[in-house]
């Protein structure tokens, strides 16, 4: 779940040569499409405005859905010492720091994927 458009274009053209891609920019799509079908990894961005962050949407992911053990990734601008721990603490599988690079976003994917 991405709330950027910009980010979620940037996120497809990334990802889309390996993976299907499925976009929401709200909490609401996103746990309409995560109770269609069954996703590979689901990426979450913490900061989505509008009172609901990315800890709200793992949570009700896990509560909700047939995805509730597939693999989340954070995908934030919180990049300070102590941000990746504390959200693989909250619950996350995977973290990873905008701005990041094809590779590195391929790489938290399939590292996120294989431990599952």
């Amino acid at each position: 779940m991405e709330d950027n458009p910009e980010m979620q274009k940037l996120l497809h053209y990334f990802l889309s040569t390996r993976w299907e891609v499925f976009a929401a920019f709200d909490l609401q799509t996103a746990l309409e499409l995560a109770t269609d079908q069954r996703f590979e990894a689901v990426l979450m961005d913490i900061n989505l405005g509008e009172g609901t962050t990315g800890l709200d949407g793992l949570r009700a992911i896990r509560q909700t859905t047939p995805n509730a053990s597939t693999p989340v990734v954070a995908v934030t601008a919180y990049a300070l010492p102590g941000d990746r721990e504390r959200f693989l603490s909250d619950g996350f599988d995977g973290y990873i720091a905008k701005p990041f690079a094809r590779q590195q976003l391929e790489d938290v994917i399939a590292t996120v994927i294989q431990t599952m």
